[in-house]
């Protein structure tokens, strides 16, 4: 009978193990590079497609897009005002965005490498998300990234 219980005990850890290995692998799967489609499936990668098509839109954001995109804590801090005014003059002095390179740091945090079609400038932005539904954007930076990238362009892309 002793055998029975330690072959159910060996049969649990086999299984736990498993499921621990699929854990490991569909997280490792999420993080890293993305693609433009995987970017689009997570609530906080669409938020970044979002914003550069607000950015490539070249009109104004509304104060109920700032809302729906941006976490209220943001919004606190900084005001939906000033964050118009930054997407607006992303759109004065960049023009349309072209990412090249997404990756994902952490579940809350993604790093984008994208070109300004009017300044020419490589840009390393950096978007931090809340960690729970619905994934607003918590924060971003954009900084200017040193030499050229060696990508193809990943979003918006040219059919």
């Amino acid at each position: 009978m002793r055998l029975y219980n330690k072959s159910k005990y060996i049969m649990r850890s086999i299984i736990c193990l498993m499921l621990l290995g699929l854990s490991i692998t569909i997280t490792a799967q999420t993080m890293g590079k993305q693609t433009a489609a995987q970017l689009d499936e997570s609530p906080a990668g669409s938020k970044i497609l979002w914003f550069i098509d607000s950015v490539n839109g070249g009109k104004p954001v509304s104060e109920g897009d700032i809302k729906s995109y941006f976490a209220p804590k943001l919004i606190d801090k900084v005001g939906s005002g000033e964050l118009q005014n930054m997407i607006t003059e992303l759109q004065e002095n960049e023009g349309s965005m072209t990412i090249y390179k997404a990756r994902r740091v952490k579940v809350t945090e993604y790093k984008i490498t994208a070109l300004g079609s009017k300044s020419g400038e490589w840009l390393v932005m950096q978007f931090y998300f809340e960690d729970s539904n619905p994934y607003r954007m918590l924060g971003f930076t954009i900084d200017s990234a040193e030499g050229m990238v060696e990508a193809e362009p990943i979003y918006p892309t040219k059919n």
